[in-house]
């Protein structure tokens, strides 16, 4: 059992609204690590720090579509 199975633990049942959450905001970072396979979380915080518009689009479309919908259906929470 990993880290987020245990803050999450319990919690299946009931619908949790997280808002908006950044990739770089530090549960953001623990999706990250736990979810990205492609990149490190040290990779997502370098490419925040010094944005370039088109690699921080980039990296916001894999959140939306990769990173976060596999942190949602891991705990059944989409």
């Amino acid at each position: 059992m990993d880290i987020l199975d245990l803050v999450l633990q319990g919690r299946r049942t009931r619908p949790l609204n997280f808002g908006a959450i950044s990739p770089v905001s530090p549960f953001g970072l623990l999706v990250v690590e736990a979810f990205d396979r492609g990149m490190p979380v040290s990779d997502w915080i370098g490419f925040y720090r010094y944005p370039d518009p088109r690699v921080i689009a980039a990296l916001d479309d894999i959140w939306r579509k990769e990173v976060w919908p596999a942190f949602t259906a891991h705990f059944g929470i989409a």
